[in-house]
């Protein structure tokens, strides 16, 4: 999957890590994967303001993550206005909506073979590769 980029300030986090995590943020990624942004491979945490997602990266980086000072090695990083560092382990790509002129972006995981898009705007709805949206590699409509 992927998840369609944030209009203010995010977090994206990779939680499948090598190190070992606390039970506290077990408990706190679970939850976020139930009611939040979550796409099976990375998590999106929202806001529309900056305190709340430092109190975040406070979390995360007491359970056992590497914050954005890690560079390529960082677990998680911040964006604002969907623009931030990009480490190699994630990607922004150029969302194409075949109903319309639209044009958006989402994060995903590099090499990922990600189908499902996540929007915060519209959780009901899972719009999929090749039918409602595309995205690099473009593999163009396949529903007719």
């Amino acid at each position: 999957m992927a998840i369609r980029v944030l209009p203010f300030y995010a977090i994206v986090l990779r939680p499948l890590v090598s190190q070992d995590l606390n039970q506290p943020i077990w408990r706190m990624l679970l939850k976020n994967a139930v009611n939040g942004l979550f796409d099976g491979e990375i998590m999106a945490f929202p806001s529309m303001e900056l305190p709340s997602l430092r109190t975040i990266a406070g979390l995360l980086k007491a359970g056992g993550y590497n914050g954005p000072e890690h560079g390529d090695h960082a677990d998680f990083v911040w964006f604002e206005r969907g623009e931030g560092k990009m480490p190699n382990w994630l990607e922004k790509v150029e969302l194409r909506f075949f109903d319309s002129d639209r044009v958006s972006a989402a994060w995903k995981m590099v090499n990922s073979e990600v189908y499902s898009l996540v929007d915060q705007n519209d959780q009901a709805s899972a719009p999929t590769k090749g039918y409602q949206v595309d995205w690099p590699p473009f593999i163009g409509r396949i529903d007719k």
